[in-house]
């Protein structure tokens, strides 16, 4: 199997995942993606959000309206600046993304069924290297 192979495989497989949540959820994968930005950080401005997800800002304006008005994120404006908008999770977004992000591991630890821990290491490693090299590349 090649290295493109294996990532398509790999990739097919989280991807299993997320379709599963996002179906389960009624969400975009979009909302999806945003939900699991929280888990890294309690409050992001929609600027910081469109630096990590390939959308325009005219579509994260919207997408934020309707997650707002979902009662998934809310939004407060910056005190020195008001055209920044900063954005938190509500209570009833952050019980959705826990529960996703518990659904998530669960699937992650199937997938890692009968995989070893020196065979996750040895993963772990390789996949750092492939990671190195592609730096010096670009």
């Amino acid at each position: 199997m090649t290295l493109q192979e294996s990532v398509t495989c790999l990739d097919g497989a989280i991807a299993l995942g997320v379709r599963r949540e996002v179906k389960r959820h009624n969400l975009h994968a979009n909302e999806f993606a945003v939900l699991q930005l929280f888990a890294k950080r309690d409050e992001w401005s929609a600027t910081q959000l469109l630096d990590h997800l390939d959308i325009d800002p005219s579509r994260m304006s919207r997408l934020v309206a309707k997650m707002v008005d979902n009662r998934l994120l809310r939004r407060r404006r910056g005190r020195t600046d008001r055209r920044v908008v900063y954005l938190t999770l509500t209570d009833r977004g952050s019980q959705l993304a826990e529960e996703i992000s518990k659904q998530m591991s669960a699937h992650e630890a199937m997938l890692l069924r009968g995989v070893g821990t020196r065979e996750l290491a040895a993963f772990h490693s390789t996949t750092a290297k492939i990671k190195k090299n592609l730096q010096k590349l670009e």
